[in-house]
């Protein structure tokens, strides 16, 4: 993706992303793209039965 590589060239040697753990669909865009699940959160402000609570981040080594 042309993104990956601009920040590549940029010297940049890590990309990450986050989606609600819920969002299969960024998920597996994600995952598709080579990037390697990190870790889990939770989003303090949101009440604990709010949807997008849970949230999954994501890396990419470059």
């Amino acid at each position: 993706l042309a993104v990956l590589d601009y920040a590549q060239s940029q010297g940049i040697s890590e990309v990450y992303a986050i989606a609600a753990q819920s969002n299969r669909a960024s998920i597996r865009v994600m995952e598709k793209i080579g990037m390697s699940k990190y870790d889990e959160f939770e989003k303090p402000k949101l009440n604990a039965y709010h949807p997008l609570k849970k949230q999954v981040r994501y890396q990419k080594v470059l």
